[in-house]
């Protein structure tokens, strides 16, 4: 899939793939130290049942800030394999985001998501 985008500052949204999987859009250009919350990070997962302050987990980083300034059009460029299922229903595969490109620079190759990302 490929994807164009223009960043306002301050900007924090997102891509859903098969509305469950997220690739963050965020305002990171000039970032050095990146997390699964910038531009380019898989969202993380979350569960209420956990305690406080580990509610939150898998959520991967981009390998690099390939983020451009504000003003600049940027791309992504995704290959993802949704999760693949029985003829039961059960799960034998996870998702996986093959590739994502942003912006020319590889930020990630054969992550595995193991289950939906937070919303919001």
């Amino acid at each position: 899939m490929h994807i164009e985008f223009l960043l306002p500052k301050g900007s924090n949204s997102g891509i859903y793939f098969q509305s469950r999987y997220e690739i963050q859009i965020f305002d990171s250009y000039g970032k050095d130290d990146v997390a699964y919350s910038d531009c380019g990070g898989i969202y993380q997962r979350w569960d209420e049942s956990k305690p406080k302050g580990e509610k939150g987990y898998e959520g991967i980083s981009p390998r690099v800030n390939a983020t451009l300034p504000l003003g600049e059009w940027q791309t992504y460029d995704v290959i993802f394999r949704a999760p693949k299922f029985d003829q039961n229903g059960n799960k034998i595969k996870n998702a996986m985001f093959e590739k994502v490109v942003l912006n020319g620079q590889i930020i990630h190759e054969n992550k595995e998501v193991t289950g939906a990302t937070r919303e919001g």
